[in-house]
């Protein structure tokens, strides 16, 4: 089967639906607002948050998200951060609430040695396996995929990488996280053996480039969609920075034939550091939902 609709082409997280509503609000209303901008962004897709470490997001804007996206003819998947603390309450999340909201395509973020206010993520083989086995046998391989680190190999003290080489017969797409921050940096290179000449440092176009090939390297050769950066701080470059990377990299990254689709981290909120008016005129001018994406 082809993988999902929602996982090809050009799209965005969301991470708060009520935020994201009144972000892009305007004479229309609420959700047309937000169907207006993302259209003229290109989104073809949007990946909603239905769950992190402290449970369920709230339910009555969430409902008002999907029904926007949907009416506006945006393709929708659920989103979920998974601790590995239990496995059983990630796999009743995933699956109830997207059967609640009538979302039958799932991302998981699996984020293996993250902090968080539970503590770092952690996940042991056999209960991956079981969580994995879990939403494949609800969702089907094609509907699922997972969203992790940009190089595993770099959070290998934490078993990425064996824990990605389980979820690849399992799951029918990644979701490397490319925050190109100031990156790549020598980490990169001590991590894959991949060359400066080859993918220069502190360049964003440089750094997706290494996330793909890193992946490829990994022996892991299923579709892959790269989640790029709409957003600053968290100890990297200020606002300015960021959005001159952005620009640099819609003008200058070519491979897009290596890839299923592209989305962003994140679109935004009131009072979020992401998606600011400068970043959503360079997507605009990029029409990255025009690129030659590969099928799968």
């Amino acid at each position: 089967m082809p993988l999902h609709a929602a996982f090809k082409g050009h799209g965005t997280f969301v991470f708060n639906a009520k935020g994201t509503l009144q972000r892009f609000e305007d004479a229309s209303g609420p959700g047309p607002g937000l169907v207006k901008a993302f259209k003229s962004m290109g989104f073809t897709s949007a990946w909603v948050r239905l769950f992190g470490v402290a449970g369920a997001v709230a339910d009555a804007p969430t409902k008002e998200l999907l029904a926007a996206l949907r009416n506006g003819g945006i393709g929708v998947a659920g989103w979920g951060y998974c601790h590995g603390a239990d496995w059983k309450t990630d796999l009743k999340r995933s699956v109830d609430l997207c059967d609640k909201y009538e979302i039958d395509a799932f991302i998981a973020d699996v984020e293996p040695g993250d902090s968080t206010p539970m503590g770092k993520t952690k996940w042991s083989r056999a209960d991956f396996t079981k969580y994995l086995d879990g939403i494949a046998k609800h969702f089907g391989k094609d509907n699922i995929g997972v969203s992790t680190w940009p190089v595993p190999k770099i959070q290998d003290a934490h078993d990425s990488v064996q824990l990605m080489k389980i979820a690849a017969s399992r799951v029918g797409l990644f979701a490397p996280q490319a925050y190109w921050m100031r990156f790549p940096k020598q980490v990169h290179y001590d991590a894959t053996g991949f060359s400066k000449v080859k993918y220069p440092p502190d360049s964003p176009e440089a750094f997706v480039r290494l996330v793909i090939d890193a992946w490829r390297k990994m022996g892991i050769d299923n579709p892959l969609v790269v989640t790029g950066q709409t957003y600053w701080g968290e100890g990297g470059p200020d606002q300015s920075v960021m959005e001159a990377k952005l620009k640099t990299f819609t003008t200058t990254f070519a491979a897009w034939k290596t890839i299923v689709g592209f989305n962003w981290w994140h679109a935004g909120g009131i009072g979020a550091q992401a998606m600011s008016p400068n970043m959503v005129a360079t997507l605009k001018a990029a029409k990255l939902n025009q690129k030659d994406f590969v099928d799968a």
